[in-house]
């Protein structure tokens, strides 16, 4: 009986070394499944960090030709801001020259009425002078 003894209890540790593995087996089925998620999450979010950089590197070459336009833009606008001063600086320099030939208009008018009595002398002189050339010219 001994030997039936053994043999039996042999039996039961096989059997609970079956269940034991069985257990073990589902848990590695488990334990694969979880590893095999965790690969394909990595994977997704390599693939997600590949795109941001990309993205970043996009991002960041449109800032630096935007900031080379900028500066461009603002250099422009400098020098336009400067040919703004020197319009307006000439404009100074006409406008106290304009002011200038206004108070000489103003003289010459005032010379030109002071002037006009004597006009009609002078045209009666003038035609005369061309009376004058009339009758050389006929005998000459």
């Amino acid at each position: 009986m001994d030997l039936e003894a053994q043999n039996h209890s042999l039996r039961q540790t096989v059997d609970s070394l079956h269940l034991k593995m069985a257990e073990c087996s589902e848990e590695y089925e488990i334990l694969k499944n979880y590893a095999d998620s965790l690969h394909y999450q990595l994977t997704a979010l390599q693939n997600s960090s590949r795109r941001i950089t990309q993205e970043y590197e996009s991002l960041n070459t449109d800032y630096v030709q935007m900031k080379v336009d900028y500066d461009l833009q603002t250099r422009d606008f400098q020098v336009l801001v400067e040919r703004v001063d020197q319009t307006i600086e000439f404009l100074r320099m006409v406008s106290k020259r304009a002011n200038g030939f206004a108070e000489c208009a103003a003289d010459l008018r005032v010379n030109f009425f002071s002037m006009q009595p004597h006009a009609d002398d002078l045209n009666r002189f003038l035609k005369m002078i061309c009376r004058e050339l009339g009758h050389f010219r006929r005998f000459h």
